[in-house]
């Protein structure tokens, strides 16, 4: 397997364009899941219209509900995101001054430097 230390250096982006940009993210993973329902429900109809017997359709059945299941995890971690980074946005868009954002920014900082001392 390839593996490398090679990290792309990423140009410096302030805290609010930052939040915006996860949740446009998240906006954006969650009309994908929305996708994958879509498919599975294009997937149902299609067995329907060929005549699937009951075999065929359990399985199918099956799949469509481990999909669902993965699906609702993943929404219910998207809203956690969601919440956080507009939580986040409001304290900072409230703060008088840019204590929340120097915090925020420290905090974020302490994150990488622990996550290079892990590497």
């Amino acid at each position: 397997m390839f593996t490398s230390d090679f990290k792309m250096p990423l140009p410096p982006v302030k805290l609010e364009q930052a939040l915006t940009d996860i949740i446009e993210s998240i906006a954006m993973e969650d009309n994908a899941l929305s996708s994958l329902i879509d498919s599975e429900s294009e997937a149902v109809n299609n067995a329907n219209k060929l005549g699937c017997d009951m075999c065929e359709f359990i399985a199918l059945n099956e799949s469509v509900n481990s999909l669902i299941k993965c699906v609702f995890r993943l929404q219910i971690l998207l809203q956690f995101e969601l919440e956080d980074a507009c939580e986040l946005l409001q304290r900072i868009e409230n703060s008088d001054d840019d204590s929340v954002i120097d915090e925020t920014e420290d905090r974020l900082d302490e994150i990488d430097e622990s996550e290079e001392l892990e590497e």
